[in-house]
């Protein structure tokens, strides 16, 4: 597969179709299936013309489809008035291209899908799908403990060379994909680093949530957005159960940090497990709701354990048969903390602590305390959630 990256100079007559699959997947009653037989018989733009020239092949390419012949006096209406030229424009506008069934690399991701796409919008290196791959999920309302492992397992599997996969999502999705752009791997590693592939529920151009963007755009800028909805289509709740399904696919192993009794992670987990992926749930605390669904995928059931428990990176590259993290170099890119910020770590552990309950024990007057707090956040080691501070072990942005 090519390393270009989406968006650059590439083939006129590939910019073509990409410009007809585009076109396609906007057409009024078209589906997945379609498309896709549209497609595996002719190139994107030859299609595209049949349709336009009421082509008789076309109604053996669609046998079987509900209303056929509206269908194909529909389509013939909008394919000859096609605009690819405009099309292609916008897709170049916004720095995407379209990858689909039957092109290079395709088979290799998605030749086992029980539920395949037919094509895929894509922003940033489309190589980065050869690397392994892991999924993280877990729930938009997490806590700060979640939100931490999600980064340490983000960072972790980065750097051992691992994909990290999840949907760009508040909460727990978002703080893995932030983990993995701050990898700490060493240059002098031979493996590549690992890299975000962020699949979302809109058309790329549309950032969603928008409390996102600037991770949407480093996402962009140094993996791989992808998305099934075209450019201009907003976030709409059926878009994501069918993004929840692209997840399950990309990961070659599914992780779920938190999740409530009731969630999109679940529904991940489900069709992580249709499609034969191992899934690894992180224990939480009973009492949290948050940690409810996974707790419950960890207990199972007598004859069934949908969930191996995940107790860091390591438990998920055994099962990738790569290196453990323990066997890896970092360079971790925060800067040191003081002799005062190293020992209130110490005393903090991983627990949150308020300023009340931490100078007592600290022994130091509360301005110190205060201060050191302070440095220690700036320098990303520490962060407050609801008035409680917390450690981090990895910077947060």
């Amino acid at each position: 597969m090519s390393t270009m990256r989406a968006g650059e100079p590439i083939d006129s007559e590939i910019l073509l179709d990409q410009a007809a699959v585009s076109f396609l997947v906007r057409l009024p009653g078209s589906t997945r299936a379609r498309v896709a037989r549209l497609v595996r018989h002719w190139r994107p733009a030859d299609a595209v013309r049949a349709l336009a020239g009421g082509d008789p092949a076309v109604a053996d390419v669609l046998a079987g489809c509900q209303g056929i012949d509206a269908l194909r006096r529909s389509w013939q209406h909008w394919c000859t008035g096609a605009d690819l030229d405009a099309e292609a424009f916008a897709l170049r506008n916004a720095g995407v291209s379209v990858w689909w069934v039957g092109q290079p690399g395709w088979s290799a991701v998605f030749a086992d899908d029980v539920d395949p796409p037919a094509a895929l919008f894509v922003r940033g290196m489309l190589s980065i799908v050869e690397q392994p791959r892991v999924a993280i999920v877990g729930t938009r309302h997490s806590t700060a403990h979640g939100r931490e492992m999600a980064r340490l397992l983000g960072r972790q599997l980065a750097d051992a060379g691992v994909a990290v996969v999840s949907g760009l999502a508040l909460g727990i999705d978002a703080a893995a994909h932030a983990g993995a752009l701050g990898s700490g791997r060493s240059m002098e590693s031979v493996a590549p680093r690992g890299r975000p592939i962020a699949v979302v529920g809109s058309g790329l151009d549309i950032v969603y949530p928008r409390q996102n963007a600037r991770l949407w755009e480093d996402v962009g800028a140094d993996g791989l957005l992808v998305s099934e909805s075209p450019l201009g289509r907003g976030p709409i709740p059926a878009a994501f159960p069918e993004r929840n399904r692209i997840i399950a696919q990309l990961g070659m192993v599914l992780v779920v940090v938190e999740s409530h009794a009731k969630g999109g992670s679940l529904i991940t987990v489900d069709r992580a497990l249709e499609r034969g992926r191992r899934v690894l749930a992180v224990p939480g605390n009973p009492l949290s709701l948050a940690s409810a669904g996974t707790n419950r995928l960890l207990q199972g059931s007598a004859e069934h354990r949908a969930a191996f428990p995940c107790l860091g990176a390591d438990d998920v590259l055994a099962l990738l048969d790569l290196d453990r993290v323990s066997a890896l170099t970092y360079a971790d890119p925060r800067v040191g903390p003081s002799d005062d910020g190293t020992a209130l770590l110490a005393l903090m552990g991983w627990d949150p602590w308020a300023v009340g309950r931490l100078v007592p024990r600290s022994g130091r007057p509360v301005a110190d305390v205060t201060l050191a707090l302070a440095e220690l956040e700036a320098e990303g080691w520490v962060g407050r959630t609801g008035g409680h501070w917390h450690r981090l072990a990895t910077r947060p942005w």
